[in-house]
């Protein structure tokens, strides 16, 4: 019995992923040009939990 309550979890989060996927490819973001993500430095951010 676990194992079909947490299958249906599963669905229903993969469900709940893919609809906010497709939220977020319906924007349209333009960026600066030559701009470039930087992982090392997004992940050296301090958060504040204050």
């Amino acid at each position: 019995m676990p194992d079909e309550k947490t299958s249906a979890v599963g669905e229903a989060d993969a469900d709940e992923r893919r609809a906010a996927l497709e939220r977020i490819r319906a924007f349209t973001w333009d960026l600066p040009e030559g701009w470039k993500f930087d992982r090392e430095e997004a992940n050296s951010r301090e958060t504040n939990s204050d």
